[in-house]
């Protein structure tokens, strides 16, 4: 005989005299009278799981006993523990009835282990009576039936992710800059980074586009824009999702790129930094407990002799000059004299900006935001499963009575509601929550840890012209440089 048919022989024999010998034992523990309790050693069980006196001791290793892979809760904590002497000493667990014959002073935790071989769907639901110490016991032990620990089972996501509870997103503080803030995250290998700037306040203008001595100017700011926001151009967890696709199973979702892998329902990819800065309107609540005095300023200045402009809360400022802008910045619209004899657009008006002009600006008030965009497995479709037996009600996930079939309305009858359909969506929202304040999707920055007042003021414009009752006419342009003449005719929208 061959040799490797030799060892084939032997193997087949031991296994045979092993299988044998389990299944003696098992015959051994299975006939154990019910109510005839025993106490078990440290690391192995006792009893039979189909009994009403089946018990486990985990002792000094944390196993499940019997082989099996159960996952106990550790130690808790002892005062003083891990903080270099003078650690807040942990509560004490919750007050609960110890099962017959075990000791007092624990609690109970359920979870899902491969204790019971042989069974249907390989999963055990196992309830547990742990002590503060670590040793934990079986109290009872059962076959799970189809996706029930699937339910139970926490969701694995991508690893890592910002650190939950930092007052920044990826623990990396911002850059604030005026006008502007500049977020990046160095957690990961990807490159992200998302900068966003405060808009300049829209205005309208008449006369367009220069003013004249003794003639008002009326300036109008239109409340616009009130937010910009953006995203970085880069993503974590780069995968390539189809949002219009529907799985039957988590497993036949395609897998994505390491670290992902398969994807499971909750898990997250293509992470996006967001950042944004929102304007504050009259009105809104404050933030941090600030409120401004007020939502817009407007501001023209002008010679000292005239009273150095004028400035005005609100929405309108009218202001007249009584001496022309010559010597001054010389950035506002030189009048096109192509127009003085026909009837040109506002933006045919303007032949170059090179006027001499008084400046002016819109005051308002800014506080920037942060979140998160991505991409997420979820489960959209949920049925309820198949009719089994148990003693007790299920514990921590969703259970009715059996609506269908023999054991219509029996107790002790249950079906458990399971996902048969999985698709990918996108979401806007913060991964971990906010360590502040939250409007919607979005954290609110606390700026007072970064040495600023919650807001921030901005007084950027663009101007565009206006007839006389304050109607756009033509396109904005940067700034609100305003040149005013002496005596020369002015041609209105």
């Amino acid at each position: 005989m061959h040799t490797n048919d030799k060892r084939k022989t032997v193997l087949r024999i031991g296994l045979l005299l092993l299988v044998t010998g389990l299944a003696l034992l098992a015959l051994a523990v299975f006939v154990t009278p019910a109510g005839a309790c025993c106490t078990p050693p440290e690391n192995s069980c006792c009893g039979a799981p189909t009994s009403g006196c089946f018990k486990c001791a985990s002792g000094g290793s944390g196993g499940g006993g019997g082989g099996g892979s159960a996952t106990p809760v550790p130690p808790a904590p002892t005062p003083g523990e891990g903080g270099g002497g003078g650690g807040t000493p942990a509560p004490p667990p919750p007050t609960a009835t110890p099962p017959a014959g075990l000791p007092g002073g624990g609690f109970y935790r359920m979870s899902c282990d491969a204790l019971i071989p042989g069974c249907p769907h390989d999963w055990t639901v196992v309830l547990w009576w742990c002590m503060p110490s670590g040793q934990c016991y079986v109290v009872q032990a059962r076959c799970a039936a189809a996706g029930e620990c699937d339910l139970a089972t926490p969701t694995p996501r991508p690893s890592p992710e910002p650190g939950e509870g930092s007052e920044w997103p990826c623990e990396d503080v911002p850059d604030v800059y005026p006008g502007g803030i500049d977020q990046t995250c160095d957690d990961w290998q990807w490159n992200i980074d998302v900068q966003v700037q405060i808009p300049p306040a829209q205005v309208l203008r008449n006369p367009w586009p220069r003013s004249l001595v003794g003639l008002p100017t009326k300036i109008w700011y239109t409340g616009a824009p009130n937010r910009v926001e953006a995203f970085s151009t880069g993503k974590a967890f780069p995968c390539n999702v189809d949002y219009g696709a529907a799985y039957s199973s988590t497993g036949d979702v395609p897998a994505c790129p390491s670290p992902v892998g398969q994807p499971t329902e909750g898990t997250r990819v293509n992470l996006q930094l967001g950042a944004a800065w929102q304007r504050w309107t009259q009105g809104a609540a404050g933030v941090y407990g600030f409120t401004p005095p007020y939502a817009s300023l407007i501001s023209v200045g002008d010679r000292a002799w005239n009273g150095g402009g004028s400035t005005i809360p609100g929405n309108y400022l009218e202001h007249t000059f009584q001496t022309s802008s010559y010597g001054l910045t010389a950035n506002g619209p030189r009048w096109n004299p192509d127009c003085q004899d026909r009837n040109c657009t506002c933006d045919e008006r303007v032949l170059a900006w090179d006027m001499p002009a008084y400046q002016g600006g819109v005051q308002t008030w800014w506080y920037p935001q942060w979140t998160w965009k991505y991409d997420e497995l979820q489960c959209t479709r949920r049925e309820w499963g198949d009719c089994f037996y148990r003693a007790e009600p299920p514990l921590g996930i969703s259970a009715r009575g059996c609506s269908s079939g023999e054991h219509t309305g029996e107790a002790d009858w249950y079906q458990l509601e399971q996902c048969v359909e999985w698709r990918w969506r996108n979401i806007t929202g913060p991964l971990f929550g906010c360590s502040g304040e939250q409007q919607g999707a979005w954290c609110v920055y606390d700026l007072r840890n970064l040495g600023f007042q919650p807001m921030v003021t901005w007084a950027a414009a663009q101007t565009a012209g206006a007839d006389a009752n304050g109607t756009q006419c033509g396109s904005f342009t940067p700034g609100l440089a305003i040149p005013v003449i002496e005596v020369q005719a002015v041609l209105e929208p």
